[in-house]
């Protein structure tokens, strides 16, 4: 992809996030704080507290290396964790404008999780990476993901109809810019697709992303 292209694509992500600012703030069970430099948006549970996913979220980052994306990043950031119930593997990608080098890059993390011998506690992560780039080209896959609004989607915490299974596979999404951070998590959001407008943007979503990055869900959700 051309430079220019590239910018072009990331101008127009900047300008869709600006717009979003206002509803982001507003969403029923987020809890949002403000630093200097950074607006935080995260899921609470029922109870207030904050969730569950981003009070650990520390241990898997600094396991695999990967950036702590709520400090902010200096252009846009999209990373969905996959997750898999009564399993030992994991899947994770990566989206994001390098700004140094002009140009988007997409990574998929394999990730394996191995616990000590009475399985209580995790000694180890292996991270398998494989660099990936869109079919269709990163303009068309850029601009269909803006269209299913995955920076402003609602947590599935703010759905009072929500289907929430006893188990099943769930993702959830970190969305990074200079100056805000957002996470919001869907478990098996296909129970849901038909009632709830934002769980069929999320099955669309993670549909487009497995087909144009060529990867396979290890559950399909």
């Amino acid at each position: 992809m051309k430079s220019n292209d590239s910018l072009f694509i990331l101008f127009v992500w900047i300008v869709m996030i600006s717009c979003g600012e206002n509803s982001v703030a507003d969403h029923e069970k987020s809890a949002t704080f403000h630093t200097d430099t950074l607006i935080l948006d995260v899921p609470r549970e029922a109870s207030g507290e904050i969730a569950f996913e981003y009070r650990t979220k520390d241990t898997l980052e600094k396991r695999v290396g990967l950036l702590d994306l709520s400090k902010g990043y200096d252009s846009i950031f999209i990373r969905l964790y996959y997750s898999y119930s009564f399993s030992n593997t994991s899947q994770l990608v990566e989206i994001f404008y390098d700004k140094k080098n002009q140009k988007w890059q997409s990574l998929i993390h394999y990730l394996l999780f191995e616990y000590s011998v009475n399985d209580t506690s995790l000694s180890n992560i292996k991270d398998s990476v494989v660099q990936s780039f869109p079919k269709s080209g990163w303009q068309a896959m850029m601009k269909r993901l803006n269209a299913l609004d995955i920076i402003n989607l609602k947590d599935s915490r703010n759905f009072k109809n929500y289907v929430l299974p006893m188990d099943g596979a769930g993702v959830t999404v970190q969305v990074a810019t200079q100056n805000k951070y957002r996470m919001y998590s869907y478990v098996m959001p296909v129970l849901s697709k038909d009632i709830i407008p934002d769980a069929k943007k999320m099955v669309d979503i993670l549909d487009l992303i497995e087909k144009e990055l060529g990867f396979k869900q290890l559950g399909k959700m």
